[in-house]
C-alpha cells in the first residue's frame, strides 16, 4: 500500500506567519495588492514554514477538494429543466435510476479491439460506499503512524523537527482525513482504494493483467484487515493511540487550559492574542482604512460601487444586461410572472393552491412547533405581553380608540344596514332570522317545567334566613309572602294583608269567615309543593306560552308593536337617551377599571384564573386547536378548487414577461457594472468608514474594543472555560469522543474481515481478464455522494450537462 496525501496547490490561498490572507485566484488588476501580499508572504514563510506548513496544506487541500466538488457537481437547474422538457425521457430512465442503488455486481463497459483491452469499470453503489467510508480512517490511520514515526525518530535528535510535527499533526491528521488519498500500488500501477472525505474522484490507469499482478505481489491471500494489521493501524483502537501519545508526551491529565496556560497564552485577553498574530504576520497596526489599503490596494477615495466590480472582475459572471442576467436565473428569454411562480413552487400548475399545504398540519402544530411548550406565562413573556397591564390596553387603540358607540355604527360596524338611525326595534329583529315566533325565540328552553325552572333557581340572598342556595322550589309560600309589599300601605306585607284587602268584591263573605290573612290561608306548603296542588308543576314553558295564545305569535309582530308603543326610538337616541356615547378607550377603561384589572399584567391575570403554569399544548387542546387542519380549512374557503394556473391566469400574470417588466423599469439595456455605479458610486469607502466612525481607529484599537464590547475580552482559558473545558483533562476529552472501534472491527462488523484481496478482485470480476487498460474512479464520500452518484442519476434520465 503506498499512503499519499495530495496537496492541491490554488493560488486563492496562502498563510503568512500565522495570518491568513485572501489572494486573488487569477491574474488581478490591483497589482499594488499583490506586491503587499508577496512581501507579507515572504516573510511569514521566513518565519514560521516548518511549523505551519501542514496548516497550509490544509487550507489549500480543503479548499481545493470543495472546489473541485462544485466544478464536478451536476447542473441541478439545467438538469429540472430537461426533465420538464423531456419527461418522457427522463421516466424512462427511472429503472436505471433504481438499479444505481440496487445493483450488487461492477458494470464492465469492454472494448476488446484493438489491443489492449480497455475495461471501464464501475462499481456498485455498495462497494464504492464502502470504501468511499472506509477511506478517511485508512488516510488518517496512516498520517498518524507517519507523524508518531516523525516525532518519535526526531525526538533527541531533532527536537524542533519533533515538536514541528507535533505541533502540525492536528492539521496532517484532519488533512488527511479530510483531503488524503491512499491505495495500493500494483506491478506500479497506483490503485486509488482509500480517499479522504473530501477527496475528488481519483482515477486508475492501469496496464497489466490483473491476476498475474496481484499473485507476483504476493498479497493475493491477504486480508484487507490484515493488510491493516502490517501497517500497524488495524487493530490499535484510535483511542488508544492518541492517548498513549497523550500520556507519553506528559500531557494525558492536563486540561485544555492547562495546557495553554504552560505554553504562556492561556492567561493571555483574546484581544492581545489577535493583535500578537497580526503583529507576527507583520501587518502591524494600521488604521482600518490604511489595512484595507495595504490588502487589496483599495484607496479610501475609492468607490463602493469600483470595489464591487473589482470583486466580481475576479468571477466568471462578467457584466451582462441587467435583462440577460435577470433570464440566466428565472428561464431564459420566454420566462413569464407566472411561470417563474410556478418555478418558484416546484409546480406544473395544475396543482390546487391548498395541495402546497401540508394536510397534516394543524393550527395547534403549527403554534409548538414555533414556540415550543412553555406555561402561559412563559408564552406571553415570549411574545412581549407577558408585564403588559390591562389598564394599558386602550391606549394602544389609536385613533380607532377615539370614535364614539355612535360613530361605529354609522361605520357599519353591527353590518351595513345598521347605524345610528336604525330603530332600536330593527336592530333586534335583525338578530334572529325572518319569521321567527316567540316559541322559536325560546327554542328548547321551552320544554322547562315551570318545576325545573323553581327547583334550579336559588332564593339567592334573604331576611327569611336561609341558605342563599336553596332552590325557591324548597321555600314556602308562607314565607315569600311575608317578603311581599303590601297594596295598602296599613299592611306591613303582603303575607299579613286580610283577604278582604285583597278582594273587596268578596269582602262581606270574607268577613264572615273571619276575613284571614293570605299568610294564614297559605299554610306551610312550599312552592313547589302549591304547583303540584295547582297541577302546575310538570307545566312546560311553552304550553304556558301557547295556552296564552301567543305561542305562534312572531317576532316581528311583537316588536313592532315594542316600536309603536316606544315611538321607534333609534339606536342613537337610545344611547343619547342614556348618556351613553363613549369613546371606545373610554368604554374599554371603564369595563378594564370596573373589573378592577387596570393594573393587573397578563401573567397576574393568567395566574388568578389558575392558568399562569397551563402549558401551551395543554391550551391548544383544551381549544381543540390540534384538530384544526390548515388545508382544511383552505379547502372550506374553496381553494382546493383554484389551481395555480387559474390564479396566474385570473391575475393576467401568464401573460407578463420578465424581459418586459424589467424593459418597462428603463434596465433592460442597463449592464451590471453601469447598475452598480449608479447606486454605489457616489459613495466612497472613506465615507463608509467615517460613518462608522472607523476612519481613525487603529487595528489594535478596533480588535479590543469589538472583543470587549462582544465577550469582555476574557483570555483564551476563560473562553474555553465556558466551554467545560477547564473540567476535563486530554484524556477524558479523547475517550468521550467515543474513538474506541478500530478499522478492523469496523470491516468485521460488515462482514468483510475475512475478506481477502483475491476475494476483493473476483467481486470485481477482474481476476481472469488478460492484458488490459483499466479505467475508472475512487471516490471519496462526499465526492462519491454529490460528485458520482448524481452525475449517474442524471445520465440515467438522459441529461449529460
Amino acid at each position: 500500500m503506498q499512503q499519499t496525501l495530495r496537496p492541491y496547490v490554488t493560488s486563492g490561498l496562502a498563510v503568512a506567519g500565522v495570518g491568513l490572507v485572501a489572494v486573488p485566484a487569477v491574474a488581478s488588476n490591483l497589482p499594488q495588492l499583490q506586491h503587499q501580499l508577496g512581501l507579507a508572504e515572504q516573510r511569514g514563510v521566513a518565519l514560521t514554514a516548518d511549523f505551519f506548513s501542514p496548516y497550509t496544506d490544509l487550507f489549500e487541500n480543503t479548499i481545493a477538494s470543495l472546489q473541485a466538488l462544485n466544478q464536478n457537481s451536476v447542473d441541478m437547474w439545467g438538469l429540472l429543466q430537461h426533465i420538464l422538457t423531456n419527461p418522457q425521457e427522463a421516466i424512462s430512465g427511472i429503472p436505471d435510476v433504481v438499479n444505481i442503488f440496487t445493483n450488487s455486481m461492477p458494470t464492465i463497459d469492454v472494448q476488446a479491439l484493438p489491443f489492449p483491452v480497455n475495461i471501464g469499470v464501475e462499481m456498485p453503489l455498495w462497494l464504492n460506499s464502502l470504501l468511499a467510508g472506509i477511506g478517511p480512517w485508512v488516510t488518517m490511520g496512516t498520517a498518524f503512524g507517519e507523524v508518531l514515526n516523525q516525532i518519535f525518530s526526531n525526538l533527541f535528535t531533532d527536537p524542533v523537527q519533533a515538536f514541528s510535527a507535533l505541533f502540525g499533526m492536528p492539521a496532517t491528521l484532519l488533512d488527511a482525513f479530510l483531503n488524503g488519498s491512499g491505495g495500493v500500488d500494483v506491478g506500479g500501477a497506483y490503485f486509488p482504494l482509500f480517499n479522504g472525505v473530501l477527496t475528488p474522484g481519483q482515477p486508475i490507469d492501469a496496464n497489466f493483467n490483473i491476476g498475474d499482478v496481484v499473485e507476483l505481489s504476493g498479497l493475493g491471500d491477504t486480508t484487507i484487515t490484515g493488510l491493516l494489521s502490517q501497517a500497524g493501524i488495524g487493530d490499535v483502537p484510535l483511542e488508544t493511540l492518541i492517548i498513549d501519545l497523550l500520556d507519553g508526551l506528559g500531557l494525558g491529565h492536563l486540561t485544555p487550559v492547562d495546557v495553554l496556560n504552560d505554553m504562556g497564552i492561556g492567561t493571555q485577553p483574546l484581544s492581545d492574542l489577535l493583535i500578537g498574530l497580526f503583529n507576527e504576520a507583520g501587518i502591524g497596526n494600521p488604521t482600518i482604512a490604511e489595512l484595507l489599503e495595504s490588502l487589496g490596494g483599495i484607496e479610501p477615495g475609492d468607490s463602493v460601487a469600483s470595489l464591487l466590480i473589482a470583486l466580481l472582475n475576479q468571477t466568471d459572471i462578467g457584466n451582462p444586461t441587467l435583462t440577460e442576467l435577470v433570464l440566466s436565473f428565472v428561464g431564459g428569454d420566454d420566462a413569464t410572472v407566472g411561470g417563474l411562480i410556478k418555478d418558484l413552487l416546484g409546480a406544473t400548475g395544475g396543482e390546487s393552491l391548498s395541495s402546497f399545504i401540508d394536510p397534516n398540519w394543524t393550527v395547534g402544530g403549527l403554534l409548538t412547533d414555533s414556540f415550543g411548550d412553555p406555561s402561559l406565562t412563559d408564552f406571553f413573556d415570549q411574545m412581549g405581553i407577558g408585564a403588559i397591564t390591562i389598564g394599558a390596553l386602550p391606549a394602544m387603540l389609536g385613533d380607532y380608540g377615539d370614535q364614539t358607540l355612535i360613530d361605529l355604527l354609522n361605520q357599519g360596524f353591527l353590518g351595513p344596514d345598521i347605524n345610528a338611525s336604525t330603530p332600536l326595534t330593527d336592530m333586534l329583529l335583525s338578530l334572529f332570522p325572518p319569521g321567527a315566533t316567540l316559541s322559536d325565540f325560546i327554542g328548547d328552553y321551552g320544554n322547562t317545567t315551570l318545576g325545573d325552572i323553581f327547583q334550579e333557581m336559588p332564593i339567592g340572598e334573604n331576611t327569611m334566613g336561609y341558605p342563599p342556595d336553596t332552590p325557591v322550589n324548597d321555600i314556602p309560600v308562607q314565607a315569600l309572602l311575608y317578603t311581599l309589599p303590601s297594596p295598602n300601605p296599613a299592611y306591613p306585607n303582603l303575607g299579613d294583608t286580610p283577604l278582604g284587602i285583597l278582594a273587596p268584591d268578596q269582602a262581606s263573605l270574607l268577613e264572615k269567615a273571619g276575613n284571614p290573612t293570605l299568610g294564614a290561608v297559605m299554610g306551610t306548603n312550599t312552592v313547589g309543593v302549591t304547583l303540584q296542588n295547582l297541577n302546575l308543576y310538570n307545566v312546560t314553558v311553552i304550553q304556558g306560552i301557547d295556552a296564552m295564545g301567543i305561542g305562534n305569535y312572531t317576532l316581528e309582530d311583537l316588536f313592532d308593536g315594542l316600536g309603536d308603543l316606544t315611538g321607534n326610538v333609534t339606536l342613537g337616541q337610545f344611547f343619547t337617551a342614556w348618556g351613553f356615547d363613549p369613546t371606545v378607550t373610554e368604554l374599554f377603561t371603564s369595563v378594564v377599571a370596573g373589573l378592577g384589572l387596570t393594573d393587573t399584567t397578563f401573567n397576574e391575570l393568567f395566574t388568578s384564573w389558575g392558568m399562569g403554569s397551563q402549558s401551551l399544548s395543554g391550551l391548544i387542546d383544551s381549544l381543540g386547536l390540534n384538530d384544526l387542519y390548515i388545508q382544511q380549512m383552505f379547502n372550506n374557503l374553496g381553494f382546493n378548487n383554484i389551481s395555480i394556473d387559474m390564479l396566474v391566469d385570473r391575475l393576467g400574470l401568464s401573460s407578463i414577461s420578465i424581459a418586459g417588466i424589467l424593459d418597462g423599469l428603463g434596465l433592460g439595456d442597463q449592464t451590471l457594472y453601469g447598475f452598480i455605479d449608479s447606486l454605489l458610486g457616489g459613495v466612497s469607502i472613506e465615507s463608509i468608514l467615517n460613518g462608522l466612525g472607523l476612519d481613525e481607529v487603529h487595528l489594535d484599537q478596533f480588535i479590543t474594543d469589538v472583543m470587549t464590547s462582544v465577550l469582555g475580552d476574557p483570555t483564551l482559558g476563560t473562553l474555553l472555560g465556558w466551554i467545560g473545558l477547564d473540567n476535563f483533562d486530554l484524556d477524558t476529552i479523547v475517550s468521550n469522543l467515543g474513538l474506541d472501534a478500530t478499522i478492523n472491527s469496523l470491516l468485521t462488523d460488515l462482514g468483510l474481515g475475512s475478506l481477502d484481496i483475491n476475494g476483493l478482485i473476483d467481486g470485481l470480476g477482474l481476476s481472469d481478464i488478460g492484458l488490459l487498460s483499466v479505467t475508472g474512479n475512487f471516490f471519496g464520500v462526499a465526492s462519491e455522494w454529490l460528485n458520482d452518484i448524481p452525475q449517474q442519476i442524471a445520465a440515467a434520465l438522459g441529461y449529460y450537462g
